[in-house]
């Protein structure tokens, strides 16, 4: 069984991601050509989709008045869709990186696993899941620039009931950093003046403020919220009459 961990990073010649305190540095920073750290800290996704912008105008300026250029330019640089691409990050994703760990240790063991991430996979990712045989992958934040679903539905799905496909799940439960939250001293501490804290039942608040729910069920809640009001039409997806879910402390 294979247990492999993965994160953000730009890949290195040899192998491996490139880290601040990797022996190969040895404190020399000129040796570390992640991002920031390379060319004055440019992005290079952005550089790459102004130019894409670029050619885009060059391509329909037969098309488009010389006086519109700027125009078009701007709004060119607002469109969602440019903004939104990944294509050409240099960073490996940690899915990614964590997939090839495992394939160095494990090999075969991915086939049928599951992978753990805090982030809904981007549709590169999805597509290494994929192939690497993963059954089924639990995330806690949506990703809404992610393609996995559209381009992949074939082998991806996010129906918990689909047994045929890769299964991208949104968690449910706590997640490691929350339990930092629940549990940690408050900044005033315990005691004061070498004497414990008492706190009235009658003056006590909750912890932690925020709902525990799973997003689905949050979504679900704000959805429901909408349709009552009549700011969206409900297509079918959510029950009128079905009870809201419980809302934690």
């Amino acid at each position: 069984m294979s247990s492999d961990i993965g994160w953000n990073d730009v890949p290195k010649f040899g192998g491996g991601l490139y880290i601040s305190n990797s022996p190969a540095f040895e404190g020399d920073a000129d040796q570390d050509f992640r991002c920031w750290n390379r060319d004055g800290g440019k992005c290079f996704n952005d550089e790459e989709k102004a130019l894409f912008a670029e050619e885009i105008l060059r391509s329909l300026s037969n098309a488009i008045p010389r006086e519109k250029l700027t125009e078009a330019r701007e709004a060119l640089q607002r469109n969602g869709k440019l903004k939104g691409l990944i294509e050409f990050s240099r960073a490996i994703h940690a899915e990614m990186h964590a997939i090839i760990n495992a394939n160095r240790i494990g090999g075969d063991a991915l086939v049928g696993g599951r992978l753990y991430v805090t982030t809904y996979p981007c549709h590169s990712c999805a597509r290494h899941i994929v192939v690497a045989g993963i059954r089924e992958v639990y995330y806690i934040e949506p990703y809404r620039k992610s393609l996995a679903v559209r381009l992949h539905g074939d082998a991806v799905s996010e129906v918990e009931t689909e047994k045929d496909k890769v299964r991208f799940l949104a968690f449910e439960g706590v997640a490691p950093s929350r339990y930092l939250s629940l549990f940690k001293t408050p900044l005033a501490g315990r005691k004061q003046q070498g004497k414990m804290i008492k706190i009235s039942a009658a003056k006590a608040s909750p912890k932690l403020e925020k709902s525990l729910e799973a997003l689905p069920a949050l979504e679900a809640v704000v959805v429901r919220s909408l349709i009552s009001k009549n700011l969206v039409a409900n297509n079918g997806g959510i029950d009128d009459d079905a009870p809201s879910p419980p809302r934690a402390a």
